[in-house]
């Protein structure tokens, strides 16, 4: 690991994989924040129907995860979803980010991949959450809705 690492982990591919899922159903492109308990991300969709906040990896879904500080990177989520498609599930992905060069470095099996990381003040902001009175709810069953 470089000495400009800021974070670095050991996760397998399909918990990466779920988690660059949710937001890629949204956007191409987000902020996630670092920290010692995990990543967690934000996102809006452009045109501001769907959102999410406060999606948390825990460190606990990590074999091992270190990010001694609290760093917020922007990362290209389709471009990381096709550097880890050739992954299989259970493959474990080595990753590092060094701020040096301003990459995320992946490995797994024989296959290293690095990518760029895109300026967070370049991606649109974490969104601020409206405050709703939802008094009613609906259940469903599972079942059904698959039908629907």
């Amino acid at each position: 690991m470089s000495d400009d690492a800021v974070v670095s982990g050991l996760i397998r591919a399909d918990k990466l994989q779920q988690y660059i899922d949710i937001f890629g159903a949204l956007v191409g492109e987000c902020k996630w924040h670092f920290g010692d308990e995990g990543i967690t991300g934000a996102a809006v969709d452009p045109a501001n129907v769907a959102m999410l906040d406060g999606v948390r990896l825990s460190a606990d879904a990590f074999d091992a995860y270190d990010a001694p500080g609290q760093v917020t990177l922007g990362l290209d989520l389709e471009r990381l979803d096709d550097l880890i498609n050739s992954a299989k599930a259970d493959d474990l992905i080595d990753f590092h980010i060094d701020m040096e060069t301003r990459k995320l470095v992946l490995s797994y099996r024989e296959i290293t991949h690095e990518m760029g990381l895109i300026d967070p003040d370049s991606i649109r902001n974490d969104p601020d959450l409206p405050e709703l009175d939802l008094p009613n709810h609906v259940v469903v069953d599972s079942d059904r809705l698959d039908e629907a």
